[in-house]
């Protein structure tokens, strides 16, 4: 397997009149990626290849440091001080485009070679039920980017197979996740969670489904209780789950058992290292136990780890869960700046 080949026509296409140019520079690249918009694929791809390509001890530190956690500005001004102004990036953009001209003139680049390993695990054809298919296919249809106008439909689409797939088996967890994913009313959240901790009860995903029902809300102290005993009962049947680990990390940490909360968390991060949520719930987890400045940079980490929205996809004016989630992060992140010290 040969990595590094750089794509030619993609630098180069005379018919398309693109001459060893990226369609925008790399100071325009930096402030889409400081503004959180989707990155310029092209350009990122670009700077990488060059990086990689010139500057490849530098990278790898910048790498490292992104890795660590580091803030990625300051790491970037570590690895790259030449860099580190709007002049620096406009000598970096020139030097870009020289290394994607010379690519272009001498067919000449590094590359890496890996052995490419094929998989020996065993693999076994299975059936599909009806209702595991229609369950699957909700779950598709309420995850994939959809426009305005298509919004309705696809909603519509999604709850008739979700429904009609709980209907044929009621221990379909994804539809029943699906149902709470569309559902505007609490008290028909909990319903389908507890319907479905009756008909599904040794699937972990299911004792998972109150915490969902009530996302990041305060119900009622019944409510929580339930709350409570389903995240400790999806932990016990998945031990190695990082989701059901941090979400009783973080139920912990609001009820101020900090110290019942850090094994899990640490343990969930150790099983997903760049989970954005994860490190959100550590946050929480610091300032429980008294750390606001360590609440602010892991707080801070969560923030810089969180996946920009796909240059494809546009707002619909309708913010999604994970869009929700975001926003409250970072309105964390700018109280823990505010009152940390």
């Amino acid at each position: 397997m040969i990595v590094g080949t750089p794509w030619i026509d993609r630098i180069f296409n005379p018919e398309m009149n693109v001459r060893y140019r990226t369609s925008i520079t790399i100071p325009a690249l930096f402030d889409r990626e400081r503004k959180g918009l989707g990155p310029d694929y092209d350009t990122s791809w670009a700077l990488v290849f060059y990086l990689a390509n010139n500057e490849g001890k530098a990278f790898n530190e910048y790498q490292r440091a992104l890795f660590r956690g580091d803030e990625p500005d300051v790491a970037w001004n570590q690895s790259f001080p030449a860099y580190a102004d709007a002049a620096g990036l406009l000598v970096l953009d020139r030097k870009v485009a020289a290394a994607l001209r010379e690519v272009v003139e001498t067919q000449r680049f590094k590359t890496a070679s890996s052995t490419y390993a094929a998989y020996q695990g065993p693999m076994a054809a299975r059936g599909m039920a009806e209702s595991e298919v229609r369950a699957l296919r909700a779950e598709l249809l309420i995850g994939s980017p959809s426009s305005k106008k298509e919004r309705d439909s696809v909603r519509a689409r999604a709850f008739a197979d979700a429904r009609e797939a709980l209907r044929k088996n009621p221990a379909e967890v994804r539809a029943a996740a699906v149902l709470i994913n569309l559902s505007a009313d609490r008290k028909e959240k909990l319903a389908l969670a507890r319907a479905a901790a009756v008909a599904a009860p040794d699937d972990f995903r299911t004792w998972l489904l109150d915490d969902m029902a009530l996302d990041e809300d305060h119900g009622t102290a019944d409510q929580e209780s339930a709350r409570l005993f389903g995240l400790e009962r999806a932990a016990a049947l998945a031990p190695d789950n990082p989701w059901a680990l941090q979400r009783l990390a973080r139920i912990y940490a609001r009820m101020g058992k900090g110290a019942d909360a850090l094994p899990l968390i640490r343990k969930s991060l150790s099983l997903f290292p760049d989970s954005a949520p994860a490190l959100d719930t550590y946050a929480l987890v610091a300032s429980a136990q008294g750390s606001c400045p360590a609440a602010r940079e892991l707080e801070r980490m969560a923030v810089n780890r969180i996946p920009h929205r796909p240059a494809t996809q546009k707002p619909t004016g309708e913010q999604t869960p994970f869009e929700k989630a975001v926003e409250r992060m970072r309105d964390r992140l700018a109280s823990y700046e505010r009152s940390c010290p």
